[in-house]
């Protein structure tokens, strides 16, 4: 054949049937392997990131009016088992490989969760009692520790004896007795049985000794999660600037105060969400004072 012309319909046809059913020999699997490899496009993280920017403009699931019109449409079908099964199958095959799961999550984090999800999930979760190897696996997830570096469960730990009753009310009146996330009043803060609850306190750094700094032993993991120009790694005391951070506390409604055990307690300020909103919020509103 010449070079740029094509096989024609009839002779492409009869090129595909006299393969069907034929192995392909090792070495031809070898060298659409290494084409595969150093010539698909897709294997370049800038074609890749251009591909899923095109996918996000283009795709309707991303456009909330979309989606919640897909959810409605589909309210109250069933798919049928055998349909269920395979998306079980593929699921589970896919979530397999860490790659594919770090990509899952990272194209999800600015993509907010639906109430309905928020409730479908609570709802599955009660009554459930998890063995302590799960709930293990779900405290070092959330602070970024391995199962051998588990030492005991955070919420065993004693808070710092100042953090009494008194400071606590003293924090909720330094924000208006109103959740900082939501702007809920003190009020609304109510159980999923209607009992009233007092707003929570919650520490922004993620230290139940707080206001006994002086007590605190892993001194470079509070500092891990400290802004790069404030933490002073290797130094034997903690600086009045990074006490100020340390000492950084915030009233929270029940719902979100649970909403920030999404959040790893070890992820870096640079990287958290929620440590970054509240920091701001305080320095620049309430000039750096929690109470």
């Amino acid at each position: 054949m010449k070079k740029g012309s094509h096989h024609k319909p009839e002779s492409k046809e009869k090129n595909r049937n006299s393969h069907l059913g034929k192995p392909c020999a090792e070495k031809t699997k070898e060298i659409n392997r290494t084409r595969f490899l150093t010539d698909n496009p897709m294997k370049k993280d800038n074609n890749r990131t251009k591909a899923s920017e095109r996918m996000k403009e283009n795709n309707p699931m991303f456009d909330p009016a979309s989606r919640a019109s897909m959810i409605a449409t589909k309210t109250g079908t069933t798919l049928p088992d055998e349909h269920i099964e395979k998306i079980r199958v593929g699921t589970k095959e896919a979530l397999a490989d860490p790659d594919v799961r770090k990509r899952m999550s990272e194209s999800h984090e600015d993509i907010p969760r639906p109430q309905w999800v928020k409730d479908k999930i609570g709802k599955s979760n009660e009554g459930k009692v998890r063995n302590e190897t799960t709930r293990k696996q779900i405290s070092c997830t959330r602070r970024g520790i391995t199962i051998d570096e588990f030492t005991g469960f955070v919420s065993f730990e004693p808070y710092c004896p100042k953090f009494t009753e008194e400071l606590r009310i003293k924090v909720r009146n330094r924000f208006g007795n109103i959740c900082v996330l939501c702007k809920k009043p003190s009020r609304q803060n109510l159980t999923r049985t209607g009992k009233h609850r007092a707003l929570s306190v919650h520490h922004v750094y993620i230290e139940k000794l707080p206001c006994c700094e002086t007590k605190i032993e892993e001194m470079d993991n509070i500092r891990k999660r400290l802004p790069e120009n404030i933490a002073k790694f290797g130094e034997p005391n903690f600086s009045k600037e990074e006490i100020m951070y340390i000492r950084m506390m915030v009233p929270l409604c029940l719902h979100c105060h649970g909403t920030m055990n999404s959040e790893p307690d070890n992820i870096s300020y640079e990287k958290s969400k929620y440590r970054k909103f509240f920091t701001d919020l305080i320095l620049t509103k309430y000039e750096g004072k929690c109470f």
